[in-house]
């Protein structure tokens, strides 16, 4: 019930970021491993934050939810090592900094939705990647392969998550989904725009 209603209330978010131009440019013939590259910059700006918050959300090996499995954060930085980005470089990335708060399971399971359900889209970008410029799970796509051939069965795992422990929180993980959608669109939008004509702050972003 949940995952019909989170379906359903975000549905104009998904049809965006379809149509979003950073994310396009992935599966686009024109990638380069300079584009690729700064655009996991962008991803890493994004999931390192977020993925913190997730973390102290809840105390989830009490819920029984493999949450280190999980995590984005590690996988991109092992990507941007392999394509030559250094550590000290990693750490002064641009952060999003207007992410939803995650005051309570039901926020987390609803900001987890957006993240476990791009899990399901990375597979086809991953395919291109290999395809176009030679990267895969074990060396620079890490994070588009994150789950491998685990993406459906951790994806069905995180909706009866979803359902057993937000029953009765309905509007409260939908707010949350909501608005980790409108993070992720924002801060997609304004980091394209850097990339396109880069501002003195995100100039790293394509360095």
């Amino acid at each position: 019930m949940l995952m019909a209603i989170l379906k359903a209330e975000t549905r104009s978010y998904h049809e965006r970021l379809e149509r979003d131009p950073l994310s396009r440019g992935l599966v686009g013939a024109g990638i380069t491993p300079d584009s690729y590259t700064a655009v996991l910059k962008v991803y890493y700006g994004l999931y390192a934050p977020m993925e913190a918050r997730l973390i102290a959300a809840a105390d989830w090996p009490a819920l029984d939810f493999a949450m280190g499995r999980r995590l984005k954060a590690p996988l991109l930085r092992a990507d941007l090592a392999h394509l030559g980005v250094p550590e000290q470089g990693m750490a002064t990335l641009p952060r999003c900094d207007f992410l939803p708060l995650v005051p309570k399971l039901p926020a987390a399971i609803g900001c987890m939705y957006v993240l476990e359900g791009a899990t399901l889209g990375g597979q086809l970008i991953a395919r291109h990647l290999q395809q176009t410029l030679g990267v895969d799970a074990n060396g620079g796509a890490a994070f588009f392969n994150s789950y491998g051939p685990e993406v459906g069965p951790l994806w069905k795992a995180y909706k009866s998550f979803a359902e057993q422990h937000g029953a009765g929180h309905e509007d409260a993980v939908v707010a949350s989904a909501s608005a980790m959608f409108a993070a992720l669109e924002r801060w997609f939008f304004e980091c394209h725009n850097a990339l396109v004509a880069p501002e003195p702050q995100l100039a790293t972003l394509a360095g």
